[in-house]
């Protein structure tokens, strides 16, 4: 039976070739004497001139072709080692700023983040008292200590911490809508309905009077003391950063796929996703350094009796980058190791 044999060459597998393919092969310098070839029966992969040590020694005409082959294949491996390289870097830059805009959505233009934020920072409590000395109807000069509790226990209970963080999540639900263009008008306003019509019916005479006049809604900017030109900078501003966070978002998805092929198409299927498994890995470990080093630099320029509110929102800006950060180092190990068990596969196919 005539030996098949196969070729590995710049990390690619070629074949089943005939013993005499192989030989014109090697006569055409198109088979380097440092390329490794494989057939049934031998242990392992060898040198092409330690197994057809005859073929090499008898085809000294081809050997000028031989030498300019082996030039130009040199030269092509630099090319593919420095195209590599260059797609390696591109690759960790895009996953910088992918890792850094996840870590923005998970916070700055997510809604959940706020209800946290309100709640650590005590916002709500501050806006709930204001409220409260805002609509309160106040008491009469002799009003006996007991009646006065009574009211401002009434009128808290009324406009309970919970109904007013329940109406700020919307005004943020509502903003973040905005922003991601879901819709174009912005309802930045507290709604009074709910605790108005529950003093309607519980409330005494006076404050069933006040209660009838207060108005269903309540701008927000009233509240917080901001006029409306300041509401439409705010909005000018947030808009701009999310047009801008969702262009470089979607740079960075369309960049990852262009490199990922770029990777393929310089090192084949299974080195295409080595490589980009490392590059991920990288660019996930490398984020991450960075962005601790950046963290220990800002608190040590920013002390914490400082602007507390800006730095809850760096923490969790970091913290939630971090765990993008090392989802992103994961995934770049998964593909490592499966361009790994996809080279091991291919191989004992080949032997096979």
């Amino acid at each position: 039976m005539t030996r098949t044999w196969y070729l590995s060459k710049d990390e690619q597998t070629h074949g089943p070739y005939s013993e005499a393919d192989m030989e014109k092969y090697i006569g055409e310098g198109l088979i380097s004497a440092a390329d490794q070839v494989w057939s049934q029966g031998m242990e392992q992969w060898l040198p092409a001139g330690q197994v057809f040590p005859a073929h090499y020694a008898s085809t000294p005409v081809y050997s000028n072709k031989s030498k300019a082959n082996s030039h130009r294949g040199s030269g092509s491996s630099c090319l593919k080692v420095v195209g590599l390289i260059l797609v390696f870097i591109l690759f960790c830059l895009n996953g910088w700023l992918y890792q850094a805009g996840m870590g923005v959505e998970r916070t700055i233009f997510n809604a959940n983040y706020y209800h946290h934020l309100f709640q650590e920072a005590g916002l709500t409590s501050v806006l709930h008292q204001g409220i409260i000395d805002e609509m309160s109807p106040g008491t009469a000069p002799g009003m006996p200590p007991e009646v006065e509790a009574e009211i401002e226990l009434m009128w808290s209970e009324a406009l309970s911490e919970a109904w007013l963080e329940a109406q700020i999540l919307a005004v943020i639900e509502d903003l973040l809508a905005v922003l991601d263009g879901e819709q174009d008008t912005l309802t930045v306003s507290i709604d009074f309905s709910e605790p108005k019509g529950r003093l309607l019916q519980e409330a005494g005479v006076e404050e069933q009077v006040f209660a009838d006049e207060m108005p269903d809604e309540i701008p927000l900017s009233d509240i917080m003391g901001a006029d409306p030109q300041t509401w439409q900078e705010f909005l000018d501003i947030a808009s701009r950063v999310q047009q801008v966070r969702s262009t470089l978002m979607i740079i960075a998805y369309v960049g990852m796929v262009i490199l990922l092929l770029l990777f393929i198409l310089l090192a084949g299927l299974s080195g295409g996703l080595k490589w980009v498994g490392v590059a991920t890995l990288f660019s996930g470990i490398s984020f991450l350094g960075g962005l601790q080093l950046f963290s220990f630099l800002i608190r040590n320029i920013m002390p914490p009796e400082e602007l507390p509110e800006l730095q809850m929102v760096l923490r969790d800006l970091f913290n939630s980058v971090t765990i993008v950060s090392l989802v992103y180092a994961g995934v770049g190990l998964f593909l490592l190791v499966s361009g790994l068990v996809l080279r091991v596969i291919l191989t004992s196919k080949t032997s096979t």
